[in-house]
């Protein structure tokens, strides 16, 4: 056959109970909110470590990228000034009204100016200085085998005469031009690798910072999320452990204190405080027990009492006696033998439950059957496993043979006065014994 799949309420169970016999659910009180404190501090100091990682990563690359933002300005600036000055150089050359070099000088101190910054700037990077050590290389070949001959020319020719013919002017240009290896447009070239290495440093920094803030904000979500998640898994924990079973003990304690007494208390083995309240309730239960017993107890005592002392023969006696136990005890059927002292046995004097007397023996004489071994021993006797055939517990609906038979001897002053035969379908309970106890003496003072 094929089996059943298992009950998830069952399931559900177990894992409950398990849990809550686990560490966590015997650690106290105290420490299962020390535990989830704790925890969620450490949440909080990654997450905040997390965040202030992120943060400080993003400034980093933001610092980095206005540092080559700066150096682009910077090189642009360079370049501008090298047209000035390659402007400067050519007004020296071209124009009539140019006497001397100061506009020259003051655009190659400000490039040489600007050089020396590029270079501070760009100081951690090895590709970048070696092509700034080129355009510096370039920069003074210009300066020496273009830049000095036109100015130490031109000063030659000022010095003969301050309008100097364009036709001379032209033969010192063609004179210098024709024979250098570097021109302005090199020096160009080079600040245009600059340039392009800067704007690509500066585009993947700019992705960078891009991947960083999805990375935050994705670290941001997670720390969320996990916030969420563990505040959901205290707060179940907290339900399982704390909650539930304080709330289940509380309606265990009402139902108790409404005299219900067959209540199941859980939770006794757990070694925390629900466990310690679970115990306590334990005993309340105990002695809610005890106490209702004992007004049991003495109720029926009383009840029969009052009905015994109304009665005026011994038979009427006997009679009330057994059917006054009889609700008390389930009793199925019971009789009542008088110890006759004249002839020294047990006479039948009163029953309850029976179809007809003639199932019964009139009278037994000491040590005859379970009656006269009771007489005998004068101690009571419980006999189980009752034969079928054994006389049957009649009803209107049928009949059946009892499973146990109870005997007990009524002894006054160490003397036998009778002897109680009771049969049930039932084992008697403890209060059920102790009621028994207390008939002895009273139905001896009775009789």
């Amino acid at each position: 056959m094929p089996s059943s799949p298992a009950n998830p309420d069952h399931a559900g169970f177990m894992r409950k109970l398990k849990l809550e016999n686990s560490w966590l659910g015997n650690m106290s009180l105290l420490g299962k909110i020390s535990l989830v404190v704790i925890f969620l501090l450490i949440l909080f100091a990654l997450s905040t470590w997390g965040i202030a990682y992120v943060q400080d990563d993003e400034e980093d690359i933001r610092q980095t990228s206005e540092q080559t933002t700066e150096l682009l300005r910077e090189i642009n600036k360079a370049t501008r000034i090298l047209y000035e000055r390659q402007s400067e150089i050519r007004q020296i050359l071209l124009s009539p009204t140019r006497t001397n070099t100061d506009a020259f000088d003051a655009a190659n101190q400000a490039f040489d100016r600007t050089l020396t910054e590029i270079t501070r700037m760009a100081l951690t990077d090895a590709v970048q200085q070696t092509r700034l050590d080129r355009l510096r290389d370039l920069n003074q070949t210009w300066l020496e085998t273009v830049a000095t001959p036109i100015i130490k020319s031109m000063h030659q020719v000022w010095s003969k005469s301050q309008n100097a013919p364009l036709a001379e002017r032209e033969r010192i240009f063609e004179a210098v031009t024709g024979t250098t290896r570097v021109s302005t447009p090199d020096l160009i070239a080079v600040i245009d690798q600059l340039a392009n290495i800067s704007t690509a440093n500066l585009a993947t920094r700019q992705q960078a910072l891009q991947s960083t803030e999805t990375k935050g904000r994705w670290f941001n979500y997670g720390s969320l999320i996990i916030a969420l998640l563990c505040g959901a898994t205290a707060l179940y924990l907290l339900v399982i452990l704390i909650t539930r079973p304080l709330r289940h003990l509380s309606e265990l304690m009402t139902r108790l204190a409404d005299q219900d007494l067959d209540i199941d208390i859980p939770h006794l083995g757990r070694r925390d405080e629900v466990g310690t309240i679970a115990r306590a309730l334990l005993e309340f239960k105990k002695m809610a027990v005890e106490t209702s017993d004992q007004n049991w107890i003495k109720t029926g005592i009383a009840a029969i009492s009052n009905r015994l002392q109304q009665v005026e023969t011994h038979r009427d006696f006997a009679d009330t006696l057994v059917s006054e136990i009889a609700p008390l005890l389930n009793v199925g059927f019971g009789v009542l033998y008088f110890h006759d002292t004249a002839h020294e046995q047990l006479e039948l004097m009163g029953t309850y439950g029976f179809k007809t007397l003639d199932q019964l023996q009139a009278s037994y004489r000491f040590g005859e059957g379970l009656v006269g071994q009771c007489a005998v021993e004068r101690k009571p006797i419980f006999v189980k496993d009752i034969p079928a055939d054994y006389v049957p517990i009649h009803s209107g609906t049928g009949h059946a043979a009892p499973r146990f038979v109870i005997l007990l001897p009524i002894i006054s002053k160490d003397r036998l006065l009778a002897v109680v035969e009771l049969a049930t379908f039932t084992h008697l309970d403890s209060r059920q014994h102790r009621l028994l106890e207390a008939l002895g003496p009273l139905v001896a003072l009775s009789l």
